[in-house]
């Protein structure tokens, strides 16, 4: 597989970095407390599971702020924040 370019999206100050592989529909996997987009694809355990997700459509991973290749925050994001656009359009 070829490498996969890393992105970083703003979430007000703070850049999260993000991928995106593969073709069609998003799939939007979100990691654990830890994570690291460029280095998970290293992990051949991981590297088998998002290859597969792939085969599902467009694979879209991401570092959490504070973690991996995103920025750290000053402080700890409320839910509000972190959560911010899946609770309004729920809401």
């Amino acid at each position: 597989m070829n490498k996969v370019k890393t992105g970083y999206a703003k979430s007000g100050d703070v850049s999260i970095a993000y991928q995106m592989a593969g073709q069609g529909l998003p799939l939007v996997f979100v990691p654990g407390f830890v994570s690291h987009v460029e280095e998970n694809w290293d992990a051949p355990p991981y590297r088998h599971g998002l290859q597969r997700l792939i085969r599902f459509g467009r694979l879209v991973t991401f570092d959490k702020r504070g973690t991996g290749l995103s920025d750290r925050s000053v402080r700890f994001g409320s839910i509000e924040e972190r959560f911010g656009r899946l609770l309004h359009e729920r809401g």
